[in-house]
């Protein structure tokens, strides 16, 4: 709970600081936000597929990825 609030306070003062105060991006010739901005049924159905797996695996996606090459693991993907 503490790392989640720590990274959310974090982020928005960045992304304020981003958005708003910074003229362009450093690195990149412009910065790209996506133009959809409607929560769809799509999202909604995907996000929820996405966390009952991560809910129900007890696997983050990243390395679960990563387990999913070792052995004993694969049964649990399984």
């Amino acid at each position: 709970m503490f790392v989640m609030g720590g990274a959310v306070g974090v982020n928005l003062i960045t992304f304020y600081l981003i958005m708003h105060k910074m003229s362009g991006p450093i690195a990149a010739p412009a910065l790209c936000m996506p133009k959809k901005t409607k929560i769809d049924t799509k999202l909604i159905v995907g996000a929820a597929i996405f966390g009952l797996g991560w809910g129900l695996a007890g696997f983050c996606p990243g390395p679960g990825m990563i387990d999913f090459f070792i052995i004993t693991h694969v049964i649990v993907w399984i």
